[in-house]
């Protein structure tokens, strides 16, 4: 974790995205995995979500295939221009 991230909660997580759960939830099932075996789209499993000094929201966690740890996986938009859209 880099130091200027802070967790949030799913619920906060949710009040952030709003309309847009779905498309979210669509991330998920589409993270790139880097591992040694090969790489792939894969989804996101046991992660915890952060948010940036760049106001980014971050996932962390476990790919579902092989169990790599996928880091600063960032979801294409910033939790500041979610919620102005909102």
């Amino acid at each position: 974790m880099d130091r200027w991230d802070v967790e949030i909660t799913q619920k906060e997580l949710h009040e952030i995205v709003g309309e847009k759960w779905k498309d979210y939830e669509k991330l998920l099932d589409n993270c790139y995995c880097g591992c040694d075996r090969d790489n792939h789209i894969t989804t996101i499993v046991e992660y915890k979500v952060f948010v940036n000094d760049m106001y980014d929201i971050v996932l962390r966690g476990h790919c579902k295939k092989c169990g790599w740890p996928l880091y600063n996986t960032e979801l294409a938009v910033s939790a500041r221009n979610m919620y102005t859209a909102v």
